[in-house]
C-alpha cells in the first residue's frame, strides 16, 4: 500500500472515530458503579420479580469486561445461559443520552422493559421524556450505539 492510501485510510478511520460525541467514544462499554455492573443490580429481576433488586457479591459473574451481581444462584445461571436476554440496552447507559450519541450515567431504579428488553435512564424526566416517543428514541440510541461500538 503507498503512503498516500495508508494515510488516506487513517483519515477515514480517524474520521468516522471523531463522528461521536467524546462521551460516546470514551466511557466502558457496560455502565459500572461501584466496581459493578448496573451498579450491583440483579439484571434478570427486572424481568422475573418486575422490580429492581441488589445483587450478592456470592452471585457474581464476569461478562463483557464487568462484574455482574445477581440476587440468587438461579437468577446468575439464567443470566450466564443467555446474557443477551437480560443485558440492559446501550450497555445499561441513558437512553435518552445515547439517542443523542453520549453516553451518560443512569440511575438503576428507573427503568422500562419494552418489547422484552431492558433499558435505563438517569431520571424519572428523562424516563417520561423518551417514553412519549419511545421508537423515534430506541431507533437513534441503536444507531449512535453501533457506531461507538464499531469494530468492537
Amino acid at each position: 500500500m503507498t503512503m498516500s492510501r495508508r494515510l488516506a485510510a487513517a483519515t477515514l478511520v480517524a474520521s468516522a472515530f471523531c463522528a461521536l460525541p467524546e462521551a460516546a467514544r470514551a466511557a466502558p462499554p457496560v455502565f459500572q458503579r461501584n466496581g459493578y455492573a448496573i451498579g450491583g443490580f440483579d439484571v434478570v429481576s427486572y424481568f422475573v420479580s418486575g422490580k429492581p433488586t441488589m445483587g450478592k457479591v456470592e452471585f457474581n459473574h464476569t461478562w463483557r469486561d464487568a462484574v455482574w451481581l445477581f440476587s440468587s444462584a438461579e437468577n446468575r445461571a439464567k443470566f450466564v445461559a443467555n446474557p443477551e436476554a437480560y443485558a440492559p440496552q446501550y450497555g445499561g447507559y441513558c437512553t435518552s443520552g445515547m439517542s443523542g450519541g453520549s453516553r451518560y450515567n443512569t440511575d438503576p431504579t428507573v427503568w422500562n422493559i419494552i418489547d422484552g428488553k431492558l433499558y435505563f435512564t438517569g431520571s424519572t424526566e428523562s424516563r417520561d421524556r423518551w417514553l412519549r416517543n419511545s421508537g423515534t428514541t430506541i431507533s437513534k440510541a441503536n444507531h449512535w450505539w453501533q457506531k461507538a461500538n464499531a469494530g468492537q
